[in-house]
C-alpha cells in the first residue's frame, strides 16, 4: 500500500517514528514534500531557519530525516527532536553570505603583522620586542620564502 500524507498524519507518533526509516523517498516523494511543507508552516518563519529538506540526511547510509540549515547571527532556535516521526538534523551555515574572503580598502592587522615579519626577516634584524636570535634558514624555509618574493640570505 502506497503511503499518503493523510494516512501518515493519522498514525500515532510512535508508529510514525517506527515506520519513518521504511519510507522510500523515491516512491513516496509526495509524503516527504508534504512533511517538509508542514514543517515550514510551523517553523519556517523563524529567522534562524534558512532552508529545509525532507529526505535522505547528510550522514552515513540512507537515513530519512528533516535537515534544517541554520543561519548565522540569528536568534537561537530550539527545534524538536522529531517532527511527524522524522528526526530533525541541524546543519549550520559555514560562512556569511556575500562575504568577501579579504577586507577591501584596508589592511587587516594579520596582514600588517605578516608584512612586518617579512621585512624583519629580509633585513636580518629580529622583530621589535623579540628576544630570539635569527636562525639560519632551512632549505625548505628558504624555498617557501622565495615563492613569496622574500630573498633568502
Amino acid at each position: 500500500m502506497k503511503m499518503t500524507f493523510q494516512v501518515w498524519e493519522s498514525l500515532s507518533e510512535t508508529e510514525r517514528e517506527n515506520r519513518c526509516q521504511d519510507l522510500n523517498p523515491y516512491e513516496e516523494w509526495d509524503v516527504f514534500k508534504a512533511i517538509e511543507a508542514a514543517f515550514l508552516a510551523e517553523w519556517g518563519k523563524h529567522p534562524a531557519v534558512e532552508k529545509t529538506h525532507c529526505g535522505f540526511g547528510p550522514c552515513m547510509g540512507p537515513y530519512n530525516s528533516i535537515v534544517v540549515t541554520i543561519r548565522r547571527g540569528q536568534p537561537r532556535i530550539k527545534l524538536p527532536k522529531l517532527f511527524l516521526g522524522f528526526p530533525i538534523l541541524k546543519e549550520y551555515q559555514r560562512k556569511r553570505p556575500n562575504q568577501s574572503p579579504e577586507p577591501t580598502g584596508s589592511t587587516s592587522s594579520r596582514q600588517a603583522r605578516s608584512t612586518s615579519s617579512r621585512q624583519a626577516r629580509s633585513t636580518g634584524s629580529p622583530q621589535a620586542g623579540s628576544t630570539r636570535s635569527r636562525q639560519a634558514p632551512t632549505a625548505v624555509g628558504c624555498l617557501a620564502r622565495q615563492t613569496k618574493g622574500i630573498p633568502c640570505s
